[in-house]
């Protein structure tokens, strides 16, 4: 199975070839002024010979020919020679300049100052000795060298850390089937030995078992779309259809083929929809070529990216040390320093510059290398597979020792190593099984009300036998798998050295080993729910997917646990914000159905309702989504719709009354963002649009729109946190479109002093209008009229509503006998909603919100049976 990853474009050559090729403000300027003055000068278009200097043939040609008119000829040569000192270093040096360029100053600034600045900073130049001309052309270089590194190096963050983004918010993919996971993990322990060798080719051997592999796949994908009921429906097709279709064309004798065909057509698919036979590829469903794309092993893909990166990592091992580097270029720079004049000081300055530059390089390859593995990461994260299960161990530790080498990469190490040391789903499962046994164990050596009894030490002890197999069963898992016994176990040893203390009535050793447990606890990934639940006191939800269950050598009882609940009723899931585990609060537990007979016989089934279970998917046309109408379109780096970044109008459409979001693509539902318009996508030229500033001016610059970071978001220690992206509306004057800019390229267009001032001002307007729409939604009032919404609004603005609201409510059938034109105030409205109170009609006629119920009857006799 081959899964195509998105490469981050890093454009370092592109923006340095920007930076390189554009030419300042003060050029053009300078250049036009020594035109003006000198008409007979030609004009040096491209600007390589500076600003309005002509050419010394030009000059010769012009003495030559006797031009002079009683002295001109010295006047344009004396001219000339004052220009030449006065602009030398400019055509030395392009970075001579000192002060603030134009491009660097405010648009809108005042031509007065600005001649006023160039004046004093020519009066300056004039009074500089040779050192401090020099000193100043070298602190100059080194200023504009720092600002383009900056931008470069910016653009390159930018670009990585959209694409971090990105893989932070990518969904896991969709968990294979029982018996495709058995035949996936049986090949981990061969992909692991492919590093030996740097994966230079697959051994025959290998192949033979990943064919068989293979085949096994194959034989099951067969079984899902080979049902009984379709061999059936297939045989039954082949033996009464013919007859069918044969029937038909008797019956349409003189009828031409074409016209035929479309009347066959249409009879075969109700025959196929009659006999229930599926056309998978006509109905939309997986084929059988499908389901092996997509549950195929991808050993081709593995094998690849091993290959390259066991390549890359021969090659940067046989490089120098970065340490190493920086001290030889230091070296070198005070042998620069301390050496005189002369051809020695040029050689070292040669060697220096060579220095640097195998710096560079290298660097340039360690990050192509950790590129790579950034993307090695991510295949496996879309393919479902644990790093740690096909990575070899001696690999991974030559991976961290070179990681560890370079303080500049200790960031990207973090990251890495976080994807590295991330649980197998084989943990994950032991945690979420031990999880309530190791909280109550705990909770009742906390308990100090009384003497210890012999019913809770028969308890405890119950309660550590479970704790102990699930934990012998993720160690044998672990090793299985090729890692350390006891990576991300259960803590044992703690827990067990803490019933003892406790049976012998020595309450502080309990707490200190307390202490200890949840030290440690808080070293692994997958025990972060115990973790929480054993700080705040407050039992751990049980999984949507697993229950532990009183016997663990059943493993039966694990998917259907037989014993009833301690309550005997359905467990009700506690609030997000009641400290509850964050897997409770994302994936609510399922209520137990282990209700015991003589509950089901004694509930009240009169005063239950069902609620509505059907939730109809939105339809994306013509840019309208869920949350708002698409305005504009930022694309991502990797081209999928998936990432891209989706401005939208959550408001009501009029000006005053519009509120902007950003979505991702992954917000929508299946084929969203597939479906948005592409002629909403931007495409931001700086350089031309600059270029043109002058024909069609800044008309309009807002409102702003700040992207809210993703969840769980959680700032590292000693950082500053990572400031939300933020889009700015810019139009222009005699121009209909309008540009969404992202804040660096604001600056870039318009300068940081102006930018900074405009965003003051629009950043907390956004944040105001936000808060106002939002208690809008919560109100379910109308931002424009404040007036409760109706029907009618949710059909043309569903994202005004709530999204419960939205997902929940089902169009009301009205009586028949209720005329709809007649309908007034007092009809009343109810919501199907169970046991949720019955909500009061609007002061004024209005329709009813779909879901609500309009039957009198009923509603009165609601009313009744609560009064």
């Amino acid at each position: 199975m081959a899964t195509q990853i998105a490469h981050p474009s890093l454009p370092f050559d592109q923006d340095a070839g920007f930076q390189k090729n554009t030419q300042p403000a003060w050029k053009g300027k300078e250049k036009a002024k020594a035109k003006q003055l000198h008409a007979t000068a030609e004009d040096d278009s491209d600007g390589q010979n500076g600003p309005g200097l002509s050419s010394s043939s030009n000059k010769k040609e012009l003495i030559a020919n006797g031009e002079d008119g009683g002295g001109e000829i010295e006047e344009v040569q004396r001219s000339d020679e004052e220009l030449d000192t006065e602009t030398e270093e400019e055509d030395d040096d392009p970075f001579a300049s000192s002060g603030s360029s134009d491009s660097e100053a405010p648009p809108d600034e005042d031509e007065a100052i600005v001649a006023a600045r160039k004046q004093a900073k020519r009066d300056r130049k004039k009074g500089e000795t040779d050192e401090q001309r020099n000193a100043r052309r070298q602190a100059t270089k080194a200023r504009r060298a720092l600002q383009d590194g900056r931008q470069v190096a910016e653009t390159a963050n930018a670009g990585m850390v959209g694409y971090m983004e990105a893989r932070k918010e990518r969904k896991p993919p969709s968990e294979r089937p029982q018996k495709v996971e058995k035949i996936w993990r049986g090949l981990y322990p061969m992909v692991k030995t492919w590093w030996k060798e740097g994966g230079k080719e697959i051994p025959q051997a290998h192949m033979r078992s990943i064919n068989a592999a293979q085949s096994k796949i194959r034989k099951y994908c067969e079984t899902l779309i080979n049902t009984p009921e379709q061999v059936e429906a297939t045989h039954r097709y082949h033996r009464e259809w013919p007859l069918k279709a044969k029937k038909i064309r008797s019956t349409h004798i003189g009828v031409s083929d074409t016209q035929l065909e479309p009347i066959l057509t249409e009879a075969e698919r109700d025959f196929r929809q009659k006999i229930g036979m599926k056309d998978y590829s006509k109905d939309g469903e997986e084929t059988l070529a499908d389901l092996q794309h997509k549950y195929g092993f991808p050993y081709e893909l593995l094998h690849g990216q091993i290959h390259a990166m066991g390549k890359e990592l021969e090659i940067l091992k046989d490089l120098p040390k970065d340490n190493s580097h920086k001290t030889r270029v230091e070296r070198l720079e005070k042998d620069v320093q301390n050496e005189a004049p002369g051809k020695q000081k040029q050689r070292l300055e040669r060697r220096l510059e060579k220095a640097k530059g195998a710096r560079v390089e290298n660097d340039k390859k360690t990050t192509a290398f950790l590129r790579g593995v950034l993307l090695f990461m991510e295949s496996l994260s879309d393919l479902g597979i644990a790093p740690a299960s096909v990575i070899s161990g001696t690999a991974m530790t030559e991976f961290h020792t070179f990681l560890k080498s370079s303080d500049q990469h200790q960031e990207l190490y973090q990251k890495l190593s976080q994807e590295l040391e991330r649980p197998t789903l084989e943990q994950v499962e032991s945690w979420e099984l031990v999880a309530n046994p190791v909280y109550e164990l705990v909770e009742t050596m906390r308990d100090r009300n009384g003497m210890v009894t012999d019913k809770q030490i028969e308890t405890v002890k119950e309660q550590m036998e479970v704790v102990t197999t699930y934990n012998k069963k993720l160690q044998l898992a672990n090793k299985e798998n090729g890692l350390e016994a006891n990576m991300n176990s259960v803590p044992v040893s703690i827990l067990t050295e803490m019933m003892n203390e406790w049976q012998a009535g020595h309450s502080d050793i309990v707490d200190t080993n307390l202490e200890r447990l949840l030290d440690q606890l808080r070293t692994e990934e997958p025990a972060k729910d115990v973790l929480k639940s054993l700080e705040t006191r407050i039992a751990p939800a049980s999984s949507a997917r697993l229950e532990a269950p009183a016997n663990p050598k059943r493993s039966e009882a694990i998917l259907h646990p037989k014993t009833p609940i301690a309550s005997g009723v359905p467990k009700i899931p506690e609030m997000a914000g009641s400290g509850n585990s964050t897997r409770s609060v994302s994936t609510p537990p399922t209520p137990s159905r282990n209700v015991l007979e003589k509950d089901l016989l004694d509930m009240d089934i009169d005063s239950m309702s069902l609620d509505n279970d059907r939730i109809k998917s939105f339809t994306y046309d013509n840019g309208e989504t869920e949350f708002g109408t698409l305005v504009a379109t930022r694309a991502s780096l990797s081209e999928n719709p998936r990432f891209h970044r989706f401005i939208v109008n959550a408001g009501v459409g009029e000006e005053k009354w519009e509120f902007f979001q950003v979505i991702r693509g992954s917000d929508l539902g299946p084929g969203g963002a597939e479906s948005m318009p592409e002629d909403k996508e931007m495409k931001f030229d700086l350089r031309d649009r600059k270029k043109n500033l002058k024909a069609h001016p800044l008309c309009e610059v807002g409102p702003c729109v700040v992207m809210s970071r993703a969840e769980g978001y959680v700032c590292r220690a000693r950082t500053k946190p990572h400031q939300p992206d933020t889009y700015i509306r810019v139009t222009y004057t005699g121009l209909d479109t309008a540009d969404w800019l992202s804040k660096t390229e604001f600056i870039q267009l318009a300068g940081k002093r102006y930018a900074e001032r405009k965003l003051a001002s629009l950043v907390p307007a956004y944040y105001q209008r936000e808060k106002y729409f939002a208690a809008c939604k919560a109100q379910k009032r109308h931002p424009k009229t404040k007036m409760p919404l109706t029907a009618e609004d949710l059909e043309n603005s569903p994202w005004l509503f709530p999204e419960e609201d939205r997902l929940s409510y089902s169009y009301g059938e009205v009586d028949e006998e209720v005329d709809e034109e007649e309908e007034t105030a007092s009809s009343p409205l109810a919501t199907n909603f169970g046991n949720a109170s019955i909500s009061e009609a609007f002061s004024k006629a209005r329709e009813p919100l779909p879901g609500y119920n309009t039957h009198k009857n009923e509603l009165d006799k609601e009313t009744d049976e609560e009064l």
